[in-house]
């Protein structure tokens, strides 16, 4: 049981990465910000039962800590290593960034 939790959670988790990074690049409590948050709900209830682990009542505590914690790992990402901002101190890449040289 233990096993079958562990990788719900871990599910749980990486799906949700995703849909935090689409989350962090729209206004909050508009309607892309509720279909990024909800959207993974559908893919999280299918595999709960795929598994066979929707009856057992304290997988939904890590479930739940897992989901948010996905979401805030997504927005983390977002912010840290994709931020598209010319003035982002950040050590990845960017190819939209263009640096004045002086003569």
């Amino acid at each position: 049981m233990f096993l079958l939790i562990s990788i719900l959670s871990l599910f749980t988790f990486t799906i949700n990465i995703p849909f935090g990074m689409l989350r962090a690049g729209v206004k909050k409590f508009s309607l892309l910000w509720f279909i990024y948050i909800h959207t993974p709900v559908i893919f999280i209830i299918l595999f709960r039962r795929l598994i066979n682990v929707d009856t057992i009542w304290y997988s939904y505590i890590f479930t739940i800590v897992f989901f948010f914690t996905g979401q805030r790992f997504g927005v983390f990402l977002k912010n840290r290593f994709f931020n598209n901002s010319a003035n982002a101190s950040c050590s990845v890449y960017n190819p939209q960034h263009q640096v004045d040289q002086k003569d």
